[in-house]
């Protein structure tokens, strides 16, 4: 690869970019690569078990927050809560309990008994029943307003109250009243919550006895109503009775008509007459029979014909053809119409078709034969009937007559005797209908409040807060976009993860003043020299194992170390990564390239050089005088960035840097470049187009999606081959979630607020 001028790659100017991976395979550009989040397929579908219990541990403080502000919220709603105390009484309702007497005039839904308990519990509350209750707990100074009828004569209604001050009245007591029917029984429970004990037990009672009170009085009101009524109808009746007899006997003197005991007045014509008529309805009969027959054997269906006059013949040959119709449809799939077996069935249906349509004609002559002869026998039996008829006339007009009278004397002396017997039940009848109620229990004095219910309100707070903090915590988490894993950086970048450094601890700072010489926190970052056995010098290890191994057959001399934004781990990362090679007996160089905001020399315990890079491009002094040996690693050296120039960006992007990138790169068997990050300024775009491979460091909880992103598409455009991304600071316990907020500020400036090392 030719280090010189951005753009020399080795490739051809016209090659669309592509992105090569550590085992040199090609991977997409933006916009083609394996789809994911962004518009891809390689994400995962749904979340599983371990992401669900991941979500829960990760936002656990945010879930327990909402659970306990929800139980203090719920029990302080009901400790504020006024308390409130049920009383409930029961009653019987029998609706199948008849009547005697006048109850089917009366009360007929009481036949109904799906209607009539329905019916009953809105009976009771009505607003007459609520009334007249509110009135007798008032009249004895208790209630819900025992001073409501103060001012009042003692037999004041619902019209000496104003409308608006009744409705609100009936509309108190029935907003706590409640009256339901149990189900699967007759039983009514009649319930009212008030604070008062007194009148949560009062309530239910005196409901019950205004409305056992008022329904007596109904039943009493409508009898008296009926049994007036029937008085006054019964003398007309007597009369109609006496004069409707009176009638049939004149009239059976003056036309020598015969009481045969039954009712009717008979004789011989009317005798004949019958007879003659029962033979004309039977040929009437057999005529019409006979022809609904001839007109369903004339559809020529067999099955009717078959069903309506069988034919042992007609049967067989049916079976016959069902046979021959079943053996053709098979030889015909199996062999085609030509073949001589089919064409011989084919004749023998026909036959036997000619022979079935002559049974069926046989049939049709013998039931239109039988049709005419039914048709003439009728005709014979009408005349004979006519004839008689005509003898029957005159007698016929009397008896019509005759029976005429017999009817209204018999109407009269029975409906007379029947409303006589239920006038002499009615007294009786009002009592009667009242016994189908009795009370079960009566309400008791409550012993403590109905409401509130401090266990079930607590409880139900506590689901209510568990279940807004999961859904909390799935939707802050479905708002962050940064990545956590190294799955996450495949599968939404396309990139290669080629290791994963987990989260470590360093000792704290408090300030770190430009002119401070090491500072033990900063100096411990250097795991690979500090804790050269660690899990963390362990995954260093591995990285540079995977490094080395990307580039087997065209070795890897320049490596660029970036990241999109800072605070993401690339000079901690550079560094270890530089002594992990050192360590192997390479002569590595490790160069500050990030001229704004140097840190490198922390991690190897020096104060900030005044001398660097940044002289050297400028040509301000020789190499050998800026560069510093690592005293724990002998092969390893360190060059500076130095002072902070006007023009960063110039700089690295000058033939000059371009020249001393092919120097170290034949000085020294690796060259790691710590460079800027890519988002906040275009300084290491240059070097990166340049060197060997760049490396790209994404922290986990911090570096976000679409930063990832344009950070490889500023890449690609300059065609930097990609090695690869290193998951920096992951937590192998958890997925830990560190907030970057506000505007990355990359400037010139220099103090010790806001230097910040990139890993912990």
């Amino acid at each position: 690869m030719n280090p010189g001028v951005p753009g020399e790659s080795g490739r051809d100017a016209g090659e669309t970019p592509q992105m090569v991976d550590a085992s040199h395979q090609v991977v997409p550009p933006i916009g083609v690569e394996a789809e994911g989040p962004l518009g891809t397929s390689s994400a995962r579908d749904g979340l599983s078990l371990s992401d669900i219990g991941r979500i829960l541990l990760k936002w656990k403080w945010l879930i327990l927050a909402c659970l306990l502000i929800s139980l203090v919220l719920g029990y302080v709603y009901s400790k504020t809560r006024v308390p409130l105390f049920q009383g409930t009484a029961t009653i019987d309702l029998n609706p199948s309990q008849t009547n005697m007497g006048l109850s089917d005039l009366i009360q007929e839904s009481l036949s109904s008994e799906d209607v009539r308990i329905p019916t009953e519990v809105a009976r009771m509350q009505s607003n007459l029943v609520v009334f007249y209750t509110i009135k007798e707990l008032a009249l004895q100074h208790r209630g819900p307003f025992p001073n409501a009828f103060d001012n009042l004569p003692p037999d004041a209604g619902m019209e000496a109250f104003p409308p608006v001050q009744l409705q609100g009245m009936i509309g108190s007591v029935r907003g706590s009243l409640h009256v339901v029917a149990v189900s699967g029984t007759d039983i009514i429970a009649i319930s009212y919550v008030d604070p008062r004990p007194q009148v949560a037990k009062d309530m239910p009672n005196t409901i019950t006895e205004v409305y056992l009170k008022r329904n007596l009085d109904d039943h009493m009101q409508g009898t008296g109503r009926v049994t007036r009524w029937l008085a006054s109808e019964m003398e007309g009746l007597k009369q109609e009775s006496t004069d409707a007899q009176a009638r049939l006997a004149r009239y059976q003197r003056e036309h020598n008509l015969i009481d045969l005991g039954s009712g009717q007045a008979d004789s011989l014509e009317l005798d004949r007459l019958r007879i003659h008529n029962g033979q004309v309805a039977g040929a009437q009969a057999d005529r019409i029979v006979r022809e609904a027959k001839l007109r369903l054997v004339e559809s020529n269906d067999p099955d009717l014909v078959a069903t309506i006059a069988p034919s042992v013949t007609l049967m067989t040959l049916r079976s016959e053809l069902l046979g021959l119709n079943g053996q053709y449809s098979q030889l015909t799939t199996r062999y085609g119409p030509n073949y001589p077996r089919v064409r011989e069935l084919h004749n023998q249906i026909a036959k036997v078709q000619n022979q079935i349509d002559t049974e069926m004609r046989n049939v049709q002559q013998r039931i239109r034969e039988e049709y005419n002869t039914s048709t003439h026998t009728l005709n014979l039996m009408q005349r004979q009937l006519d004839e008689q008829m005509q003898n029957a006339y005159k007698l016929n007009e009397s008896a019509a007559q005759y029976a005429l009278l017999r009817q209204d004397a018999d109407s009269s002396r029975q409906l007379y005797d029947q409303l006589q017997l239920k006038l002499k039940e009615s007294n009786l009848a009002a009592g009667l209908n009242t016994a189908s109620v009795t009370v079960i229990d009566e309400a008791l004095l409550p012993l403590g409040p109905f409401s509130p219910d401090v266990r079930s309100n607590v409880t139900i707070a506590a689901g209510l807060g568990l279940l807004v903090g999961v859904l909390g915590a799935f939707l802050f988490d479905s708002l962050d976009d940064t990545l956590r894993t190294s799955d996450d950086v495949e599968a939404f970048s396309g990139l290669l993860s080629i290791g994963a450094i987990p989260h470590f601890q360093a000792a704290s700072r408090a300030g770190r003043p430009e002119d401070m010489g090491e500072e033990p926190g900063e100096r411990r970052r250097l795991i690979s020299i500090t804790a050269p056995a660690s899990p963390t010098a362990e995954a260093y290890r591995a990285l540079r194992s995977s490094i080395l191994l990307s580039a087997i057959d065209n070795p890897l001399r320049t490596l660029v170390i970036t990241s999109a934004f800072m605070s993401e781990g690339k000079s901690t990362l550079s560094a270890n990564i530089a002594v992990m090679l050192a360590q192997r007996g390479e002569r590595v160089l490790i160069v500050d390239a990030d001229l704004r905001r140097s840190t490198l020399h922390l991690l190897f315990g020096l104060r900030r050089p005044a001398l660097g890079l940044t002289n050297l491009l400028s040509r301000q002094t020789d190499e050998s005088v800026i560069l510093h040996p690592v005293s724990q690693v002998p092969s390893l050296a360190y060059l500076p960035a130095g002072a902070v120039p006007p023009n960063p960006a110039e700089l690295l992007a000058s033939h000059r840097m371009a020249e001393m990138m092919r120097q170290w790169s034949e000085q020294y068997d690796r060259v790691i470049i710590d460079t800027a990050p890519i988002l906040a300024v275009s300084d290491s775009l240059a070097p990166a187009a340049r060197a060997d491979s760049v490396l790209l460091v994404v922290r986990a909880g911090v570096t976000r999606k679409k930063a990832l992103m344009r950070t490889r598409e500023l890449l690609r455009r300059v065609n930097a081959h990609l090695l690869g991304a290193v998951v920096n600071d992951i937590d192998m316990r958890k997925d830990s979630y560190y907030d970057y907020s506000g505007p990355y500020t990359y400037g010139y400036g220099y103090t010790s607020e806001t230097v910040h090392e990139e890993v912990k």
